[in-house]
C-alpha cells in the first residue's frame, strides 16, 4: 500500500519559484554576481532551516537561477568588436538546416571561434549560406570563414521578439557564410538519423503539406510544415498540434506502460522480483525519454517528461501525490533545466493548459465518455488559453473549439499511432515503412483540408489588440471563474473581466492632432500615421521571395496591436522591394484604400499638390508633378502632414537632386518639426540644403542593423550633427513615435525605451 511523503517540492514551492524565475527577466539590466550568490544562500538557508516559509525561500531561489541563466545566455554573445568581419568557424550542424530561395539556412554549434582576440569560444550561431550547392546535414563537422553579428530583431508593439528569442536557445550570432565550408570527418548521431527520416520522407511523399506535418509530429520538424499550412493551423487555433505536444508524449508512455505485460506473459517468475505496476513505470519513462529525444526536447515535451518522471518514481518507491503536487515537481524540474523557459510562449501555454485541465476534468475524462471528455477538455482549454493567446499572439480563433474537436481525436487517437508506427518500422528498414508512410500523409492530407475549410470561413479569427497587463490579469480572472466548478453563483459574469481584452485603451491623438509611428522594419521603411479618426499607412517594409516579410512579421502585428481594422489609405512611395514588398501582406490582413497611378501600376500612389484633411489635420503630396516619369528613388512620393503650424516630412527615397528642386521650388512647404530622413541616411541625400528648409528639431532613421549599404552613412550623420538636429534609429529605438499638435511635438517614444529588457541589444 502506497504510503504518504511530505512534499515540499510540491505545487505551491513550485510555483513561488515559477514566480521569482519569471520576474528577474523583466529587468532592465543584470544586477551583479554578488546579489545572485546573496539570493542563492539566502534561499537555500531559509529552504533548510526555516521550513515554514518555504515558498518564499523557492521565490527567492527562482530569482537567483533567473539570473544567473540570463547571465550565462547573455554573456555567450559574440563581442562587439567582433561584427562585421570575417571570422573562422568550425563545429557541427544541429538542427534540420532548410533551403530558402537561393539560400540554405541552419544552425551551427561552434566550438571554435575566433574573433581574434586569441580567445576560441563555444558558440551556438544561426547561419545563412548563400547560392549553396547542397544542404549540410545534421552531425555534420564543417569549418568555414562567417561574417557574424550579434542577436537583433525589430521591436514593435505585437511583433515577435527575436532577441528574447535568441536568448532562450542560446544563440550567440546570425551571419552568413564568407566561404564554403570544409567538411570534416565525423557526425552520424541521432541527429542525423533524425535528418535521414525526414529526408526518405520527403523522397516518398513530396515536400508539401502532408509531409511537412508527419515530420513535424515524428520527428519534431516543424519548419517543414509550409508556411500556408502555418496560417491555417494558427487561424484554427490547432497549431498546438503539430509540435510534438506533451499529450502526444503521454500517450507514448501510456502505450509503452500497456506492453508491461509482455515480459510477465513469456516469464511469470519475473512478477516475484519486480513487481508489474513498477515495470509499467520504468517502460513508461523510458519511452517517454526516448520520443522526447527524438522529438527535439521542446517545452511541452520537457514538462510531461518531467511529470511522467515523477508519476513514475513514486510508482517505483511505492509514494503517493496529487495532480497538484505533480504539476509543481514538473516545473521544479523543468525551472532548474532551464530557467529561461519562462520567455517561452509555448512554457506558459503547456502548464497553464495542464492545470485547468487538471482542475477541471479530475483524474480522467472516461468517466463522462471519450466524446464527453474531449468536448469538455476543448471548452477548457478554450477559456483557458484565450488570455494568454491574446497577450502573446494578439488574436484569437473563433473556429478553435469546432476546428479542434475534429483534430484533437484525428491526430492524437489516429495520425499519431501511425505516424510513430511509421517511425519504428524506419528504424527496422524504409521499405517497411513505405506503405505506413503512405498512409499517415494521407491522413494529414485529409486534416488538413479538413481545417482548411474552416480557416476560410468569415471571420474564423478575430484580431484582438495587444493587452496590457492589468487587461491581462482581468482576463485570467474572469477564465478562472468562468472555469469554476457548477454551484458557483455568477460564473458568466468572468465574461465581464474579458471585455478588456476587445476593448483596449484609446490611445489615439485628439481632434487637430495626429501620430506618426515609424515602424522598425529593418532595412526598409514603413510609416504608420494617425489622426483622432484616421490611419494612413505610408510603405510596408520589405519581402524577400520565400524569406522574411516585413509587411506580416512588423507591420500587421503593430496594426493589430494598435487596434487598427482598416486603413483609410495606404500610400506606397515608390516600388522599390524595402518600401513596397509587405504591401500585398498588409492589403490581405488589413482592409486598405490604395489609389495606384495608372502609368506606375505598383507604384507611387501621389500627385503634387493633392490634399486633404482628416480631423483637423491636413496633408499634402509635395512630388512628384503628374508629369514626371517613374524613376525609382527619384519618383518617391513626398508627404507633409501638419497640425497647425507644426509638422513632418516623409521624403521617401529621394536623392539629393530631387532635394535640391524641392528646396528651390517648395521651400516654405518643407518646414517641419520632424524628418523622417530620406533613403535610410544615405551619403547621396540629407543635404545641408535641405536641412535648412526643413529646419526639424526631430531626424528618424529607418534602416536595417549593421545593413550591407552602411546607411545611416556617417556623412550623413555628420550633417544633421552640425545642424544640431536629434537622431532616433530604428536598429537603437525599435519603433519610434511622435504626437505633434497644434503647440508641437508632444511625445517622442521608443518601443526599446518602453520595454526595455537586459536581452535587448541597444535598449
Amino acid at each position: 500500500m502506497a504510503r504518504s511523503h511530505a512534499r515540499p517540492l510540491g505545487l505551491a514551492t513550485g510555483l513561488a519559484l515559477l514566480a521569482g524565475a519569471s520576474l528577474v527577466q523583466l529587468l532592465p539590466r543584470l544586477p551583479g554576481p554578488g546579489l545572485v550568490l546573496a539570493l542563492m544562500a539566502l534561499g537555500a538557508a531559509a529552504w533548510l532551516l526555516l521550513p515554514a516559509i518555504r515558498a518564499l525561500a523557492a521565490f527567492a531561489l527562482g530569482a537567483a537561477i533567473g539570473l544567473w541563466a540570463g547571465a550565462q545566455a547573455h554573456a555567450v554573445r559574440i563581442p562587439f568588436d567582433c561584427e562585421g568581419r570575417p571570422v573562422a568557424v568550425s563545429g557541427r550542424v544541429v538542427g534540420f538546416p532548410e533551403r530558402v530561395d537561393r539560400a540554405v539556412r541552419f544552425e551551427f554549434a561552434a566550438d571554435a571561434l575566433d574573433c581574434g582576440d586569441g580567445v576560441r569560444r563555444a558558440a551556438r550561431l544561426r547561419l545563412s549560406w548563400y547560392e549553396a550547392d547542397v544542404l549540410p546535414e545534421p552531425g555534420q563537422v564543417l569549418s568555414f570563414t562567417a561574417v557574424l553579428k550579434r542577436p537583433h530583431g525589430a521591436m514593435n508593439p505585437g511583433g515577435f521578439d527575436f532577441e528574447r528569442s535568441a536568448l532562450v536557445q542560446r544563440i550567440a550570432a546570425t551571419g552568413y557564410l564568407k566561404s564554403a565550408p570544409v567538411v570534416a570527418p565525423g557526425g552520424g548521431g541521432l541527429q542525423a538519423w533524425r535528418w535521414r527520416f525526414l529526408q526518405g520522407l520527403r523522397d516518398q511523399v513530396g515536400d508539401d503539406s502532408r509531409s511537412g506535418l508527419v515530420a513535424a509530429l515524428a520527428v519534431g520538424a516543424q519548419s517543414a510544415i509550409p508556411d500556408d499550412d502555418w496560417d491555417v493551423l494558427r487561424a484554427t487555433g490547432t497549431a498546438h498540434l503539430v509540435a510534438i505536444s506533451g499529450f502526444h508524449v503521454g500517450m507514448v508512455a501510456g502505450l509503452a506502460a500497456l506492453f508491461a505485460w509482455l515480459p510477465y506473459r513469456l516469464f511469470p517468475v519475473l512478477a516475484l522480483r519486480i513487481p508489474r505496476p513498477r515495470m509499467a513505470a520504468v517502460l513508461a519513462l523510458a519511452a517517454a525519454l526516448a520520443y522526447a529525444m527524438v522529438a527535439g526536447w521542446s517545452v511541452p515535451v520537457q514538462r510531461t517528461a518531467a511529470m511522467i518522471g515523477v508519476i513514475a518514481l513514486a510508482r517505483i518507491a511505492s509514494l503517493r501525490f496529487s495532480a497538484g503536487d505533480v504539476l509543481g515537481m514538473a516545473l521544479w524540474v523543468v525551472l532548474l533545466w532551464d530557467p529561461l523557459s519562462v520567455l517561452a510562449p509555448g512554457f506558459w501555454l503547456s502548464f497553464v493548459a495542464v492545470g485547468w485541465l487538471m482542475a477541471c476534468l479530475g483524474g480522467g475524462m472516461h468517466r463522462p465518455g471519450i466524446v464527453a471528455g474531449f468536448g469538455r477538455a476543448q471548452v477548457v482549454m478554450t477559456i483557458a488559453l484565450l488570455p494568454l493567446g491574446a497577450w502573446f499572439f494578439q488574436q484569437g480563433s473563433v473556429v478553435a473549439p469546432l476546428a479542434n474537436a475534429i483534430a484533437v481525436p484525428l491526430v492524437t487517437l489516429v495520425l499519431v499511432p501511425v505516424t510513430l508506427l511509421a517511425t519504428l518500422l524506419y528504424v527496422l528498414s524504409p521499405m517497411l515503412a513505405a506503405p505506413v508512410i503512405d498512409l499517415a500523409a494521407g491522413l494529414a492530407h485529409l486534416i488538413l483540408e479538413c481545417l482548411r475549410a474552416l480557416a476560410a470561413l468569415p471571420h474564423a479569427t478575430v484580431p484582438i489588440p495587444e493587452p496590457g497587463p492589468v487587461a491581462l490579469l482581468l482576463a485570467l480572472a474572469g477564465a478562472a471563474w468562468l472555469l469554476m466548478p457548477r454551484g458557483v453563483p455568477g460564473r458568466a459574469l468572468g465574461l465581464l473581466l474579458m471585455l478588456p481584452l476587445l476593448w483596449p485603451p484609446d490611445t489615439a491623438p485628439g481632434a487637430g492632432e495626429f501620430d506618426l509611428h515609424v515602424i522598425d522594419v529593418g532595412q526598409g521603411l514603413s510609416v504608420l500615421v494617425r489622426t483622432k479618426e484616421h490611419a494612413l499607412l505610408y510603405d510596408a517594409g520589405a519581402a524577400m521571395p520565400n524569406g522574411l516579410d516585413m509587411g506580416e512579421a512588423a507591420v500587421v502585428p503593430t496594426l493589430t496591436a494598435r487596434g487598427l481594422r482598416r486603413l483609410d489609405r495606404l500610400v506606397v512611395s515608390h516600388r522599390d522591394n524595402d518600401h513596397a514588398g509587405g504591401v500585398a501582406s498588409v492589403s490581405r490582413a488589413v482592409p486598405a484604400v490604395l489609389e495606384q497611378r495608372s502609368d506606375a501600376p505598383g507604384g507611387p500612389t501621389c500627385i503634387a499638390g493633392e490634399r486633404w484633411t482628416w480631423d483637423g489635420v491636413r496633408f499634402e503630396f509635395l512630388h512628384p508633378p503628374a508629369d514626371f516619369p517613374y524613376l525609382g528613388n527619384p519618383s518617391s512620393c513626398v508627404l507633409r502632414i501638419a497640425a497647425g503650424e507644426h509638422a513632418a516630412l516623409l521624403p521617401g527615397d529621394i536623392p539629393d537632386d530631387i532635394e535640391a528642386r524641392l528646396v528651390r521650388e517648395q521651400r516654405a512647404a518643407l518646414r517641419a518639426d520632424v524628418l523622417v530622413v530620406p533613403h535610410h541616411g544615405s551619403a547621396s541625400s540629407s543635404s545641408a540644403a535641405l536641412l535648412r528648409a526643413v529646419q526639424p528639431s526631430l531626424a528618424i532613421v529607418s534602416a536595417g542593423y549593421r545593413n550591407r549599404f552602411q546607411h545611416p552613412s556617417r556623412a550623413a550623420l555628420a550633417r544633421y550633427e552640425r545642424a544640431r538636429i536629434r537622431v532616433l534609429t530604428t536598429p537603437d529605438s525599435g519603433m519610434v513615435g511622435v504626437r505633434i499638435g497644434p503647440l508641437g511635438i508632444r511625445a517622442v517614444t521608443s518601443e526599446r525605451a518602453l520595454r526595455p529588457r537586459y536581452y535587448h541589444e541597444g535598449s
